[in-house]
């Protein structure tokens, strides 16, 4: 698990990428330390964003924060 893997070299669609962006995320631990809702609140995150943000969190032994 590399919780330090900047969002910049995972591979995400551009609809992600913007989402993040304007949250100020940079890593994965960043995203890691976000809840689904806090996401999900982002004008732009749709269910696909945040399934797509799901799965990349997963795949590196990560999930977003309860709550």
């Amino acid at each position: 698990m590399n919780d330090e893997l900047p969002v910049t070299e995972l591979e995400l669609s551009i609809r992600s990428q913007g989402v993040l962006e304007d949250l100020g995320v940079q890593s994965l631990a960043q995203l890691a330390a976000l809840s689904q809702n806090d996401v999900a609140a982002h004008p732009r995150a749709t269910s696909l964003v945040l399934r797509e943000l799901s799965e990349v969190l997963a795949e590196n032994g990560l999930g977003f924060r309860k709550g």
